[in-house]
């Protein structure tokens, strides 16, 4: 299973799909984790930050909805 997370687009969105503890959480337990290149960055967690949790940067959001199995969002996805 590899999950992805992308990057909130509305201008005023902080939150991300998951934390890097989280993401430490489901590595640990065998689960691939996809994160879009600075999705966590507005909610205060760096790239870096999630590629020490186990999670692969990947560059563009279409890349990421091409690898995953399950998409982690917090606002409903948009045509962008």
């Amino acid at each position: 299973m590899t999950i992805g997370i992308l990057k909130e687009t509305k201008s005023k969105e902080k939150r991300v799909g998951l934390a890097p503890v989280n993401v430490k959480e489901l590595t640990d337990q065998g689960i691939q984790i996809l994160v879009e290149q600075e999705a966590g960055i507005k909610a205060g967690f760096s790239d870096e930050q999630y590629e020490k949790a186990g999670a692969e940067i990947i560059a563009s959001a279409q890349q990421l909805l091409d690898s995953s199995t399950i998409i982690l969002k917090v606002q409903a996805p948009t045509t962008e």
